[in-house]
């Protein structure tokens, strides 16, 4: 989870875990409220909320270059991508 181990589901249904955003249309109903997260640490891709009806899954949009990749491997990326960017 993050930090809190909740996220505040913004008006278009998207929340943000670990620095990341991940969206489900369906969490538009939540807009407004923190609810409880989880994440699969080994797949950044999706992550979880829980309302309601139980747990349901958010995509990152940036899921397809997220799929299968750990949390250590996003952060030695997200490292380099800041590195290059402070040099320009």
């Amino acid at each position: 989870t993050n930090n809190k181990g909740t996220a505040k589901i913004q008006p278009d249904g998207s929340f943000k875990v670990k620095n990341i955003d991940y969206f489900n249309g369906s969490l538009i109903q939540f807009a407004g409220q923190d609810l409880p997260v989880r994440y699969d640490p080994f797949d950044a891709s999706r992550a979880y909320v829980c309302g309601t009806s139980g747990w349901t899954e958010g995509l990152s949009l940036y899921s397809s270059e997220l799929a299968g990749r750990t949390e250590k491997e996003i952060a030695a990326i997200s490292l380099e991508i800041n590195a290059n960017n402070s040099r320009t």
